[in-house]
């Protein structure tokens, strides 16, 4: 324990304050990932954002969602703020991820009292885990709500006696539904990530921002003449705010689904086995590079680290 003194500045107190919390046993932030974490110096820390993108029906929300899962099995409260997907589906995805069942299998719990009282059984095994789960669809939710609303929101986490010390959670917003001006003009995106950045850095949360890549710069070919088909920042509208503001951004790619678009085909199947690689486009004191996961939908909808995904079929086969 490094001893404080009257006669310190403010900033070598602050400094260490900040080394004794980490002598303590300071909290291990997290993005749900060990894959995504270990290429990130201090991943999800409170009062900053971080920035997930990815093309329109890529599976944005999917990931997120497979995020907030490894989250909650790291004992870390989450909110979700969905403006534009409902508490049905996002329940039902929910679900389908957690307890490994399809839609098919939810549309027909209600066949019989056996059916009923067997799935009730596997949904509250879930119940302790999802008390640390908030999840909000009210679609006139603003930007200029967030510094109330938040408060709100650790309280009902308080109230349960869930969260650190700190007050840390960590909160999930499609930031196309939340910014109003979105997409108007480079300094009016700039404005607005400025006024939400100024907004989170005053509380003790990490914002997961879920934003869309510019299609038509994509669908232009830009890029895909060496046949790689992926997404860079210079796909994201807006990079420069992105790149001040949020301390990580990651950036979804499918190559295959990409592909297949590229081309004008269509996938037989969204759901079949198909890699989703998650570029760590920037990380400040990080490192650029790229996790793999392996999306199925095959026994409900699935998003597995690669290397997690090889074990289990060793293990299979």
């Amino acid at each position: 324990m490094l001893e404080e003194n009257e006669d310190y500045s403010q900033v070598v107190k602050e400094f260490i304050k900040e080394l004794n919390s980490r002598s303590n046993g300071k909290p291990k932030r997290s993005l749900g990932f060990d894959s995504l974490d270990s290429f990130i110096d201090s991943p999800a820390g409170k009062g900053e954002m971080t920035i997930l993108a990815g093309e329109s029906g890529s599976g944005k929300s999917l990931f997120s969602l497979a995020m907030e899962i490894g989250l909650l099995r790291k004992n870390t409260c989450v909110a979700k703020l969905s403006l534009e997907m409902t508490n049905i589906r996002n329940h039902e995805r929910l679900f389908s991820m957690l307890l490994g069942k399809d839609k098919s299998y939810f549309d027909s719990v209600t066949s019989s009292e056996k059916s009923k009282v067997e799935f009730m059984q596997e949904l509250m095994k879930q119940n302790e885990l999802l008390k640390r789960y908030y999840f909000n669809d009210n679609p006139n939710v603003s930007l200029e709500h967030l510094p109330k609303l938040i408060p709100l929101i650790q309280n009902h986490f308080k109230s349960l006696n869930l969260l650190p010390d700190d007050g840390y959670f960590v909160l999930i917003i499609d930031l196309l539904s939340l910014i109003s001006d979105w997409g108007v003009s480079q300094i009016e995106i700039q404005s607005s990530i400025d006024k939400l950045h100024r907004i989170i850095k005053s509380l003790p949360v990490h914002l997961i921002g879920i934003v869309q890549t510019n299609e038509n710069d994509q669908r232009s070919g830009s890029g895909n003449k060496n046949g790689l088909f992926q997404l860079g920042l210079k796909n994201l509208k807006g990079s420069a705010a992105y790149k001040e503001r949020a301390r990580d951004v990651l950036i979804l790619n499918r190559p295959k689904l990409m592909k297949a678009r590229e081309e004008g085909k269509i996938m037989d199947n969204y759901f079949d086995n198909d890699i989703m690689r998650i570029h760590i486009a920037k990380s400040n004191d990080g490192q650029d590079g790229y996790a793999d996961f392996v999306f199925t939908g095959v026994n409900g909808l699935s998003i597995i680290p690669i290397a997690e995904y090889k074990s289990m079929y060793d293990v299979a086969s």
